[in-house]
């Protein structure tokens, strides 16, 4: 990186680097997911980049990833900041007077899902009208937000080990996907699984599924699970721009 030339310098900044990673760790990983933290590890993770960067413009910064990530620091910057000044809801994301947190109580897992990992395109970070926050108020104590693209994340580093080690499937309608059922997560080594959830529109989801190894299993709801959803309450469901999909 060009700016950071100095050895001083760079010494500096990775001992504050290392400090904010500590403070970020210092959170238990399996209760990240609490509505207390889900913003707040995302902004530690913000200010860790932000001091890793030292201030340089991302276009000015030779290794991709910390250039990457420093954009993504950078834009995420200002949007916590705007949501802050508004007053919203930390938890629902939504206007107070809107504020839908008293309906949404926590809910049990599933035994055979041991954690969830939503992993979220930057742009839906604080965005009101985003549903995949509402995961995290569902399931408090399991579910764990990864901000794709940037770094000093525990939970993503939580992530890669449990895919490392065959102990976690993705969600996601792949042409190698499996349906989804309880078989999927148990099987003779295992008990439980992680799940892995994209959060993002169509095009940034298949972005977020790239960037995953492949050895991850992929699953797909069944077609029962999938006609429940485009006509159950809310018709909350996203159709693939694909009509074969």
């Amino acid at each position: 990186m060009r700016l950071l030339s100095s050895a001083a310098r760079l010494t500096i900044i990775r001992n504050r680097v290392i400090s904010i990673g500590m403070m970020t760790k210092d959170v238990d990983i399996m209760n990240a997911g609490d509505e207390r933290y889900a913003l707040d590890l995302v902004e530690a993770a913000v200010n860790a980049s932000l001091i890793e960067s030292a201030g340089a413009r991302p276009q000015d910064i030779d290794d991709l990833s910390l250039r990457e990530s420093a954009a993504i620091a950078n834009r995420l910057r200002y949007r916590l900041g705007s949501f802050k000044k508004s007053g919203r809801c930390r938890r629902c994301w939504l206007e107070k007077s809107l504020c839908v947190c008293d309906t949404v109580q926590p809910l049990a897992l599933a035994p055979c899902i041991r954690r969830i990992f939503v992993i979220m395109h930057h742009k839906e970070i604080a965005l009101t009208v985003d549903t995949a926050k509402l995961i995290f108020a569902a399931f408090p104590d399991r579910a764990l937000v990864i901000v794709n693209g940037l770094r000093h994340q525990p939970a993503e580093e939580e992530m890669h080990k449990s895919i490392a080690k065959g102990e976690a499937i993705v969600l996601f309608p792949s042409d190698d996907s499996v349906l989804a059922d309880q078989s999927v997560f148990q099987d003779s080594v295992h008990e439980s699984k992680d799940l892995i959830i994209l959060d993002g529109t169509w095009s940034q989801a298949q972005k977020l599924h790239r960037s995953l190894p492949a050895t991850a299993t992929r699953i797909r709801l069944s077609d029962t699970a999938i006609n429940h959803l485009a006509k159950g309450f809310g018709k909350q469901l996203r159709p693939h721009p694909t009509k074969w999909k």
